[in-house]
């Protein structure tokens, strides 16, 4: 039987010094080895190592391989070269093939290895560089009102002196925000309790799991998303067993009515009572609701707060009703085993069980009964819910509509760079293709052919490429993710946003003003993107026809 050997792979220079500083301390080989974890044998190998250069000679392996074995002899490339200048037209493989004729068809040197050392001696011609390819080229329109291109800006419907404003994204339907960052506010996070140098390791993990755990628990509330039902908490009593469940199935229901809303009572204070089911929705505020909420974002927060307890009660009654059903599908398992088990038995047992048998049928058939009735309460639960439900919907369509921005859609003229309008819109992110169709009818040039806009759902609709085929356009959409091909629109947004940044208005009247005298300086002041940069739009719009 082979003898096992112990494998130890190879040490690094601090586990050798280690093992060294600790033979020097205690004079005893096995000790510094099993504290380096290594063999006795490693250890006689470096002694004499040691012994000659102390610890400098533990830093790194001596190698006694040879360097680049296979390297090419300074013969051969020499007479690889003299072979090229006699029979310039040969190429690698003529002459690694001549050399191998001279070595009786052995092989000398491998036809790559002859081109690199012909390059090396700049026998070998060098290789053509491809240019470059081309970047993307841009095109204007050759005349005015031929290409126009459009974009849909995004901004506050209140704004402040001295506040940048965000960039907004509403091509999806919904905006898309730039998080506002404070420059001189430094980021937060767990990870920043480890920069505290006084902190043990031990005392910075423990801090470091706290903070982790804490912002674990306020993401969710940060988030606004819906209040989920916790697990039950050690020690609280699981769920109802099928014998529970067939004991709670016997006894009178249990009101399965959504609890009040309101803050949750406490432990020790008696359960608030459940509204009926004939009782109208209170917490569902109509269009004119109470002089207490005034404010139509008060009112609009009141309805959203109500329609969100809903959806919690109504998640509520939907897990108690999986516990009911999973008990009752328990007791139909029992039920059936048990009619399996008399199908069995022989007349005379059955006979013998007559009594305790027809006592199960019957508490089997209360059951049943009771199930039917329970399912007509869910049925009336059900309905009642529904109607909550659409009042609150009917309520919160009765509100005016409250929006915190204004839509802006802008239309440049490709070719002389003029701003043909900027109408707005105060439903803000709510806007829809028809109110921007009509806008374009009042504002495109009669002589159109191209019209250039992003892939949002504004410019994608049907009642979008109706206008088209009544205006004879080609409307023009460019590639996802792609938002330079519609430069111009774009460039344009950042320039009226930079414009808009030192003003403020508090309505869409104020803001309205001031687009209006941002069109006229707009157009009437030099624009360096077109052919003569000194003209401005308007002026090169003139001179264009006679360039």
């Amino acid at each position: 039987m082979d003898q096992t050997h112990t494998y130890f792979p190879r040490t690094t220079a601090s586990q050798r010094r280690l093992l060294f500083e600790t033979w020097e301390e205690t004079s005893d080989v096995a000790t510094a080895c099993r504290k380096a974890h290594v063999c006795r044998q490693t250890f006689y190998n470096w002694q004499p190592r040691f012994a000659a250069a102390s610890y400098a000679g533990l830093e790194a392996c001596a190698s006694s391989a040879p360097k680049a074995p296979h390297q090419t002899t300074a013969a051969v490339a020499a007479r690889v070269a003299e072979l090229r200048r006699q029979h310039p037209n040969w190429g690698k493989q003529r002459i690694a093939d001549a050399l191998a004729q001279a070595n009786n068809w052995v092989p000398v040197v491998a036809p790559n290895t002859v081109r690199r050392i012909l390059r090396t001696a700049e026998l070998w011609p060098a290789a053509a560089v491809a240019p470059l390819p081309a970047g993307p080229q841009s095109r204007t329109a050759a005349e005015p009102g031929q290409t126009v291109n459009v974009d849909l800006c995004f901004v506050p419907a209140t704004h402040e002196l001295a506040r940048k404003l965000p960039a907004v994204s509403g091509s999806s339907g919904r905006l898309v925000i730039e998080a506002a960052v404070d420059p001189a506010a430094r980021p937060t996070y767990p990870g920043r309790i480890f920069e505290d140098a006084e902190l043990s390791y031990a005392e910075a993990m423990q801090a470091f799991v706290a903070a982790s755990r804490l912002a674990a628990a306020d993401r969710p509330a940060l988030g606004g998303a819906p209040a989920v039902v916790p697990p039950p908490a050690p020690g609280t009593p699981p769920a109802p067993s099928s014998a529970a469940a067939s004991a709670a199935l016997t006894g009178p229901l249990a009101d399965p009515s959504p609890p009040p809303a309101g803050p949750r009572p406490e432990p020790d204070a008696p359960p608030a009572a459940a509204p009926s089911a004939d009782a109208p929705p209170a917490a569902a505020p109509s269009a004119d609701a109470p002089p207490a909420v005034t404010s139509i974002k008060a009112r609009t927060r009141a309805v959203r707060q109500t329609a969100a307890q809903l959806r919690e009660a109504r998640r509520q009654i939907r897990a108690r009703r999986q516990q009911e059903d999973a008990a009752r599908a328990d007791l139909r398992q029992q039920r059936h085993a048990t009619l399996k088990t008399r199908r069995a038995q022989s007349a005379l047992e059955r006979q013998q069980q007559r009594v305790a048998q027809d006592a199960e049928d019957e508490t089997w058939r209360a059951l049943r009964d009771q199930r039917r009735k329970q399912r007509d309460q869910r049925e009336q639960e059900d309905e009642q819910w529904r109607q909550q439900r659409q009042s609150l919907r009917a309520a919160l369509a009765q509100l005016p509509i409250v929006t915190l921005w204004i839509a802006i859609l802008v239309l440049t003229d490709n070719c002389t760079r003029q701003c043909l309008g900027l109408p707005l819109f105060v439903t803000g992110a709510k806007v829809t293709a028809d109110v921007i169709v009509a806008a374009l009818r009042v504002l495109l040039p009669p002589e159109l052919q191209f019209l250039i806009s992003d892939r949002g759902v504004h410019f994608t609709a049907k009642v979008f490429a109706t206008l088209a085929a009544e205006t004879d356009f080609i409307h023009v959409l460019i590639a996802r993710h792609r938002p330079e091909s519609n430069g111009i629109a774009e460039r344009f947004v950042r320039t009226l946003k930079e414009w808009l940044a030192p003003h403020s208005w508090a309505t869409a009247e104020e803001l309205a003003t001031l687009l209006a005298q941002f069109l006229a300086e707009y157009n009437d002041r030099p624009h360096q993107g077109l052919a003569i940069p000194s003209l401005s739009p308007n002026e090169f719009a003139k001179r264009i026809w006679l360039m």
